[in-house]
Parts: structure tokens; sequence; C-alpha cells
């Protein structure tokens, strides 16, 4: 009987247990994130992008003081951010370099560092920006998600 007990105990954790795999972050684990955010800006999608945030991350942009300097944002004030500029009439080109992405030992959270480049082009003008960004990526509900968001944009 007590051999029934512990086969059924095992099976219980085999199949009921989420898997150690299934709470730390990985290298591939960030990295399909960070494939998922850059085909939501390429498709120019606020909403989904909003997704791959925490409710509760911390967006901070620096930028030059004449695009509005500091702005620091709330998931749904990002996302409102993002819709407003991907709605204008223009042509976009978002390119990321120089990835970097650092997991902590326990695999509870992961650094992920690079450069964007994005180019608009608008009414016969064309701007091209760069962003050192940085990122916090932790696991919230059962998935690799983005609690905090900073980047000092350069001309």
């Amino acid at each position: 009987m007590k051999t029934l007990q512990y086969f059924s105990a095992i099976l219980a954790m085999v199949f009921f247990v989420p898997s150690f795999a299934d709470t730390v972050l990985t290298h591939e684990s960030v990295s399909n994130l960070l494939d998922s955010v850059t085909a939501a800006v390429k498709k120019k999608d606020a909403g989904e992008m909003a997704t791959y945030f925490t409710p509760d991350a911390n967006i901070v942009l620096d930028m030059p003081p004449a695009m509005g300097g500091r702005i620091q944002a709330t998931v749904p004030e990002y996302a409102a951010m993002l819709r407003e500029a991907w709605s204008a009439p223009m042509k976009t080109t978002y390119d990321v370099y120089d990835v970097n992405i650092s997991i902590a030992p326990d695999g509870s959270s992961a650094t992920v560092t690079d450069v964007t480049v994005e180019t608009i082009e608008m009414g016969g003008q064309r701007l091209e920006t760069k962003s050192d960004e940085r990122a916090e990526v932790v696991f919230y509900n059962g998935a690799p998600r983005i609690s905090d968001l900073y980047a000092k944009l350069r001309m």
C-alpha cells in the first residue's frame, strides 16, 4: 500500500508541478521575448507590445530636450505614446544591434542591453535616432516579461 502511495505522489509531482525550466529565465527564453518585441514594433502593434511588459513595469525614456526630455511612463501610457507615434503616415526602419543578455545565477531575472537604430521618413524629411537601451526581464505569469526599460535616445 505504501508503495502505491509513493508512486502516486511521484506521478503527481511529475504531472502537476511546473518544471524548473518553466520557472527560470534562459538565454533562449529571453531571446524569444526580444524577437517578439521586435516583431510587434515592426508591425507597429502597440497593444501587442504592451503584453511583453509586467503590468507595473517602469519605463524611462531619456530624450533630447527638443523631443520632450525625460519621460517616465506606465505600460498603458507607453502603449498610448506608441499608438500615437505609429499612427502618423511615415516610413520607418527598426534595427537592434549589440544585444547582450545577462541571466542572474538563479535564473530569476535577466538584464538586456542593446543599441536600437530607428529611421523615420515623413514629408520628405529623414530622421535617424540611436538608443542605448537596458531592460530588466523577470518571469511573470509563466513567461518572460520586461519589468524595467530605460532608453537614452541620441540623434
